[in-house]
């Protein structure tokens, strides 16, 4: 499953890819939308750094395994809905995901 795009707030890190084949697509907010800047594949086991404030999505073409190490903590991740075209600030439990639950989302940015 594809995470949405998303950022991982003032946090940096790496995402070490164990075993399997990702895909990972890169963003930029352009003219009040999201437009995707990059495509890569990666065939773990490799490492794939992420700046503070990149905006990515990755998955996992046939299953695989990942880890994903961030310093320091991640807080006040930005995650944004393309259906709605959203930019929701999530709780830190939420995940890379559009939460399901609208307790999770701290502050909403129409584009």
């Amino acid at each position: 499953m594809r995470c949405a795009p998303h950022d991982h707030g003032y946090a940096a890190g790496t995402v070490y890819l164990v075993r399997g084949r990702f895909v990972e697509r890169t963003w930029r907010k352009h003219d009040g939308a999201l437009e995707v800047i990059a495509t890569r594949t990666f065939v773990g086991p490799c490492r794939v750094p992420v700046g503070a404030g990149d905006i990515h999505d990755m998955y996992a073409v046939d299953g695989g395994v990942s880890l994903h190490v961030y310093r320091p903590s991640i807080q006040h991740m930005r995650v944004f809905d393309l259906a709605r075209r959203e930019t929701l600030t999530v709780a830190d439990d939420c995940g890379a995901w559009v939460p399901s639950r609208e307790d999770q989302v701290i502050a909403r940015e129409r584009w």
